[in-house]
């Protein structure tokens, strides 16, 4: 008697497509969108992408060049992208760029 039903139980699960049942997949899934823009800028030109506290109104990768963007109080302040550069350099809004003086005759 207990044949039959050992058998019965095999046929069952063969049957069934126990063996056939997988996780749906989706194929269109972008696990790494392409960088673009500002991010690329910083990237390509060798800065590294970072969170910073920037000024309410000012949005992702500010020009870091020059000063007060991101010089708000915490109250006045928001996470933002940003680009952090090598020494003596800073993020322009494109690529980083040299911080350094540049050699300007002041001659007048």
């Amino acid at each position: 008697m207990k044949k039959p039903i050992l058998i019965l139980a095999i046929c069952c699960v063969l049957l069934t497509g126990c063996n056939s049942v997988s996780a749906p997949t989706n194929t269109n899934l972008n696990v790494n969108p392409p960088i673009t823009g500002s991010e690329a800028g910083c990237l390509n030109s060798g800065g590294t992408i970072t969170i910073s506290q920037c000024c309410s109104g000012v949005g992702d990768f500010p020009n870091n060049c020059l000063i007060g963007a991101c010089g708000c109080s915490a109250q006045y302040s928001h996470p933002v992208k940003g680009c952090q550069c090598g020494e003596n350099q800073c993020f322009n809004g494109s690529k980083c760029a040299s911080n350094q003086p540049q050699n300007i005759n002041l001659n007048y």
